[in-house]
């Protein structure tokens, strides 16, 4: 799930493209192709999964972001599991500890904003 945020690169394809090389058939792939963050990525990733009748589901997401991923996805999905995707290991280090940084920080305020904004949210789903 999620499309080109920060740069010209879709983020589900990208996920997409990490699953299928580590031997998960593509026709056993759903991707979301619109969300502009993890909260957009829940909700769509919630009306699919209604859509479909899916129980379960697996989300592939960065190794940085599994921890906010799970915090946001838990209010609109259950059954769910998460796999970390290897920061690549060209990237420079100072960025995937900018990337580390700004994930604590996010989840720090999202502790603090509290759960009431996904629980109202994820009742319209």
């Amino acid at each position: 799930t999620g499309s080109a945020v920060r740069n010209k690169n879709i983020e589900a394809e990208v996920m997409a493209n990490y699953c299928i090389k580590a031997g998960i058939p593509a026709d056993k792939l759903t991707l979301e192709k619109n969300a502009q963050n993890t909260y957009q990525n829940a909700l769509f990733t919630r009306k699919i999964m209604k859509a479909r009748h899916y129980r379960t589901g697996t989300i592939v997401t960065s190794d940085f972001h599994v921890h906010r991923s799970r915090f946001i996805f838990k209010h609109f999905a259950q059954d769910l599991q998460f796999v970390a995707a290897p920061f690549p290991q060209d990237a420079p280090l100072p960025l995937k500890y900018y990337f580390m940084l700004r994930e604590k920080l996010i989840i720090w305020y999202l502790c603090l904003l509290g759960d009431k904004k996904y629980h109202r949210a994820s009742s319209l789903a």
